[in-house]
């Protein structure tokens, strides 16, 4: 689930409707994959 993103990254993300989004860029992220938010943060 989205939200266990946010508990990873505590800061860097929000969710809305069951959708992440980065809280500096407010680009929807695909939180399936660890890797691609991981790879958003660098």
């Amino acid at each position: 689930m989205a939200h266990t993103r946010v508990e990873e990254n505590p800061g860097e993300f929000r969710v809305n409707d069951e959708i992440l989004f980065c809280n500096f860029c407010d680009h929807s992220i695909d939180w399936v994959r660890k890797l691609t938010v991981d790879d958003h943060l660098n």
